[in-house]
C-alpha cells in the first residue's frame, strides 16, 4: 500500500509532467518516485509558503468546462482530475478525447491569471483511462498489453463506463509502474 506522501509525491511528479509534450511523458529509465524506488519520499522543492492564498490545495471536479474560481480566491496548488471541462475533452470518437491536453491548458490559464501558483493534473494509480492521451497510447499498444490485469483467457479486465474504456494496471509488473 502506498503511503499518502508517496501519493502526493506522485501526483506533484505529474504535475511537473503536465507541461512537457507527450512523446516526452514517459521513458525507458528507472523510475524517479519513492513509491516505485524504495528510496525515501522527497519533500517539494518549493519554499514553505504561509500565505493561505498560496499555501492552501483544491481539487474541483465535475465541471463542464474550464475551472476558474473567482479572481478573489486564489489557489496555492490546484489539482485537475478528469471530470473539470468534460464538455471541452469529451470527443464522439472516444480515441480522440483531449483530457490531459485540456487539464494542460487549464493549469496554464489558471497560472496566467493569477489564480493559482501551481496545478497539477490528477491521475487515477488503480485505472488505464481511455480519455487520458498517455494512457490511451498504451492501451491499445499490443505490445504492452502486460500492463494490465486480464483473464485466464487473456483478455484485458475492462470496466468501460461512458467516457471510455477503463484497464486495471497490473502492477505486479513492474513495467506498468514504470509506465505510469
Amino acid at each position: 500500500m502506498l503511503s499518502a506522501i508517496a501519493i502526493v509525491t506522485l501526483l506533484f511528479l505529474h504535475f511537473n509532467q503536465a507541461v512537457l509534450p507527450l512523446e516526452e511523458q514517459h521513458s525507458a529509465s528507472p523510475s524517479p518516485t519513492c513509491a516505485l524506488n524504495g528510496q525515501p519520499c522527497p519533500v517539494p522543492d518549493w519554499p514553505a509558503e504561509w500565505n493561505l492564498t498560496r499555501s492552501s490545495v483544491c481539487q474541483p471536479g465535475g465541471t463542464s468546462s474550464y475551472w476558474l474560481p473567482p479572481s478573489s480566491h486564489p489557489w496555492g496548488l490546484v489539482s485537475l482530475d478528469w471530470s473539470v471541462a468534460q464538455n471541452v475533452w469529451l470527443a464522439p470518437d472516444r480515441k480522440q478525447s483531449t483530457c490531459e491536453a485540456t487539464s494542460r491548458t487549464n493549469c496554464r490559464m489558471l497560472k496566467q491569471a493569477g489564480l493559482a501558483t501551481r496545478c497539477f493534473i490528477y491521475h487515477n494509480m488503480e485505472l488505464a483511462l481511455e480519455w487520458l492521451e498517455s494512457q490511451r497510447a498504451a492501451m491499445y499498444d499490443p505490445t504492452k498489453a502486460n500492463l494490465f490485469l486480464r483473464y485466464k483467457n487473456g483478455t484485458i479486465y475492462n470496466e468501460p463506463r461512458s467516457q471510455g474504456d477503463q484497464y486495471f494496471w497490473n502492477y505486479t509488473n513492474p513495467e506498468a509502474g514504470e509506465y505510469f
